[in-house]
């Protein structure tokens, strides 16, 4: 049954620097938080705003071996989403572009 959370309601962290919220432009189910744009996704230093796709998506080890840069969400679409060990040790995130303003 759905908790029928609204958009910006705290759903982990509460309280610490990676505080994260109900972000529902990102996902069904999303819960997301952003990093300073000084972080690689997919390799390369994002410009805008790093959005957090998933905490868990990506498993560097066995038995998955999900490398840096593989697509983990998104395949083929405007938010497509990769393991960016950068972000953190399973992390699968993408770029918000700088010209979106912000928002999705």
């Amino acid at each position: 049954e759905p908790h029928f959370d609204p958009e910006g309601a705290v759903c982990a962290n509460d309280d610490q620097a990676d505080e994260a919220y109900c972000s529902y432009d990102v996902g069904a189910n999303a819960c997301a938080y952003c990093l300073p744009p000084t972080t690689q996704v997919n390799g390369e230093i994002c410009d805008g705003e790093v959005i957090i796709v998933s905490d868990t998506a990506c498993i560097p080890g066995e038995p998955h071996f999900d490398q840096e840069g593989s697509v983990c969400r998104n395949d083929d679409q405007w938010d497509e989403a990769y393991c960016s060990y950068d972000v953190g040790p399973t992390a699968c995130a993408y770029c918000l572009p700088t010209d979106s303003g912000g928002y999705l």
